[in-house]
């Protein structure tokens, strides 16, 4: 074996050795952030069991230490735009969103190839609106939703979603019922099919409701979302004078 051909097996053994580091940092992250995404999903099943969510919180924030690792020592690495990203995901939810807005603009502005900016600008919507910074919020939602794929569809949810919060319910039934016209995500579709029932009851569309309320449950949703859609369908029949189907419901 030559010198020459020695001295590059070891540059190349200490590249891939310098890889693994930086991945295996990168995947320890990862790891607490999906033990944090359990915890939450446990959370928002037990709402009042506040020892559940201080252990998320801590999860994330741990998961936002290890990722940060990254950013410190290892600047140039293949990972660094991954960790903006999972920075940014585990402050939204810790509700910490002026970090979240902070890594989300980092990675958009200094990764333009990146191939998560779709997901970081619509990160990037939801955080301002967490922040309350609500033209912006829409601005980068409306221009997510331009486009095509997950996140466009998920960017125009969270729109519908944030025309109702603001109490702009005719923009919002538009934009429920424009999500459940054209491409579709099976996925939050419950959420989609709950939303557009909300904003009918609140405009006192009381069939348009108690139909969309009904879609909610042929559409898979999760054990909460089914109990608080079969209350919810229990009060439209309250409201329409019809007890008996009132008490089926529960």
């Amino acid at each position: 074996m030559t010198r020459l051909l020695r001295l590059s097996l070891c540059v190349f053994a200490i590249f891939a050795l310098e890889s693994c580091v930086y991945y295996n940092t990168f995947y320890n992250a990862k790891k607490k952030y999906k033990q944090a995404e359990d915890g939450r999903s446990k959370s928002e099943a037990d709402p009042e069991n506040r020892g559940l969510k201080n252990t998320y919180r801590n999860y994330y924030l741990i998961a936002i230490r290890k990722a940060s690792t990254i950013l410190q020592l290892h600047p140039n690495s293949d990972w660094v735009d991954d960790s903006l990203l999972l920075m940014g995901r585990a402050y939204y939810w810790r509700e910490e969103h002026s970090d979240a807005v902070q890594k989300f603009n980092e990675l958009v502005e200094n990764f333009p190839e990146s191939p998560h900016l779709p997901e970081a600008r619509y990160w990037l919507g939801l955080s301002l609106w967490g922040r309350e910074d609500l033209a912006e919020a829409r601005s980068t939602l409306s221009r997510v939703g331009q486009g095509s794929g997950t996140y466009a569809w998920h960017a125009r949810l969270a729109l519908a979603e944030l025309e109702f919060a603001q109490n702009n319910i005719d923009a919002a039934i538009d934009l429920f019922q424009g999500l459940l016209e054209g491409e579709k995500d099976e996925r939050p579709i419950a959420r989609v099919w709950r939303g557009l029932g909300n904003a009918h009851f609140d405009r006192l569309n009381l069939d348009a409701s108690l139909e969309a309320y009904q879609n909610v449950l042929l559409s898979d949703p999760d054990d909460v979302t089914n109990f608080q859609t079969r209350q919810q369908i229990g009060h439209v029949h309250e409201m329409k004078g019809d007890f008996e189907a009132a008490l089926e419901t529960v």
